[in-house]
């Protein structure tokens, strides 16, 4: 035992005692980064030695693990542990890491005027770069078809967005390896957990490492850009739709759509909410309303398909695994869908009936931007109604053959259950007159059609004793 304790404490100080060497090739930091991490695991994470176990020698296989993708049998060789050990102190620190994301994601901030360095000086305003990497994993073998990469690896895809210091700003992992780049950004912009950028910053002040584009205002190209693109708050949501309702109340919607000017009163009623918003009704508020009918009308599409069901109380669409991968693979946009909570985008500016649907979003014409021709201006705003029209007449027809096969349905139940609960009165009053000897079989066969079409004498015999039945019996054979 003592020989086991020491050859495990001279493993531990040759990583991280020794110098900086071996501690940067083993744990892929320094001695002093390494401390660093150990006080703000104990202090701010939480975390605790135990009887056996420092939170160094923790924090240690931990990293050792992270940096050479090590199994945990080779953890277990190395450090002298169990594989309980290794796997318990593993989620150990990893509990204590998660806790640290208000320390290590940091805020971004724009390249100022007067940044000297070298690489950044050039992208005043940026924010950071943004990347994808891939980071190997393990899966079970029916699933590895999903995680096989462009390059033949079994990995996921992983986002990282970094400042200009090199600070993480954001992180998002969990995508397949072979999910695209830009589906893995654009679930970065649309998750409840979404990468923040500052009111007075755009999205698209971020350099993409992918290509080495960069947005037009970023690269002081002087162009204007078209920033349709923003993110949305919670609270600037809720205001939105109460101002649409309002829009509503005050006359704003025709009987072809909402009138012309519909969306300076909309941005009029998000000022007067925020008023330091850099919201627009063209392009912000026009976009926001657009997205959102894609989302009801994707919704409705889902909604009618076999096997899908609606949660009404967490606000989810209900379906089995193997659904929505039929689903995901006749539709790409059904993946946003997935345990995704609606909540408020059906509640209030979505709901399910058609009357409340078309009374807010679906009659909504979106404004457009002007072009030369007046004509061609007359035929977009008609393609657009026709658009609605449609999706109008969808959600109608939905609903009418949702009726009709729940009518059929319910008719269908209740017949099959009464024919049921017949058949089984016919083998109670059957075995009943068995019983009666009084009486001839003829006898027995005409009572018994007489009480299987009187469904109250039926019910008055199978509750009389033997003397009852038999004087019933005569009754009904008398006409009585």
């Amino acid at each position: 035992m003592t020989q086991r304790i020491n050859a495990q404490m001279n493993h531990l100080h040759r990583i991280i005692e020794i110098g900086d060497v071996q501690c940067v090739l083993n744990l892929r930091m320094n001695q002093n980064t390494f401390a660093r991490l150990c006080y703000l695991l104990t202090h701010v994470g939480g975390l605790v030695e135990s009887r056996y176990v420092r939170i160094e020698e923790k924090v240690a296989l931990f990293l050792s693990i992270l940096a050479h993708h090590k199994k945990n049998r080779v953890a277990g060789h190395d450090y002298i542990r169990s594989g309980h050990t290794i796997n318990t102190h593993f989620h150990e620190v990893l509990r204590s890491i998660m806790l640290l994301h208000p320390i290590l994601l940091v805020k971004p901030s724009p390249v100022d005027h007067s940044c000297t360095n070298e690489p950044w000086k050039w992208f005043k305003g940026c924010l950071g770069a943004l990347d994808g990497t891939y980071v190997s994993v393990h899966v079970p073998s029916l699933e590895k078809g999903k995680y096989i990469t462009r390059k033949g690896t079994i990995a996921v895809n992983v986002l990282g967005v970094c400042d200009k210091d090199m600070n993480f700003i954001y992180a998002l992992t969990g995508w397949e390896g072979s999910a695209a780049d830009a589906r893995v950004l654009r679930d970065a912009w649309t998750r409840d957990d979404t990468l923040k950028v500052p009111r007075d910053q755009d999205i698209d002040n971020f350099i993409s490492m992918e290509n080495g584009a960069t947005s037009q205002n970023c690269a002081g190209k002087g162009k204007k850009t078209d920033k349709t693109r923003r993110g949305w708050s919670e609270r600037e949501e809720e205001v939105l739709i109460q101002a649409l309702k309002e829009a509503i109340t005050e006359g704003w919607k025709s009987c072809n759509g909402f009138r012309a000017g519909y969306l300076g009163f909309l941005e009029r009623r998000m000022k007067a909410a925020f008023p330091e918003t850099n919201l627009r009704g063209n392009p912000h508020i026009n976009s926001k309303v657009h997205v959102w009918k894609k989302m009801y009308g994707n919704l409705v599409t889902i909604l009618s398909k076999s096997g899908v069901g609606w949660n009404d109380t967490e606000k989810t669409i209900e379906a089995s695994n193997e659904t929505w991968d039929a689903l995901i693979m006749v539709d790409n946009n059904a993946r946003a869908m997935k345990h995704k909570s609606i909540g408020m985008n059906l509640e209030d500016p979505f709901p399910l009936d058609e009357g409340a649907a078309e009374s807010m979003f679906v009659s909504v014409t979106p404004s457009f931007k002007p072009t030369a021709s007046v004509q061609s201006k007359g035929k977009k705003r008609k393609q657009v109604d026709d658009g609605d029209d449609a999706i109008v007449e969808a959600i109608n027809n939905f609903a009418d053959i949702t009726k009709n096969t729940m009518t059929e349905l319910i008719k269908q139940l209740a017949t099959e259950a009464s024919d049921e609960k017949m058949s089984i009165a016919q083998d109670k009053v059957l075995d009943a007159m068995e019983k009666i000897s009084e009486l001839t079989e003829d006898e027995k066969v005409s009572v018994t059609e007489l009480l299987v079409d009187n469904h109250n004498k039926l019910s008055l015999f199978l509750r009389l004793g033997h003397g009852g039945r038999l004087s019933l019996a005569r009754k009904l054979l008398r006409g009585g």
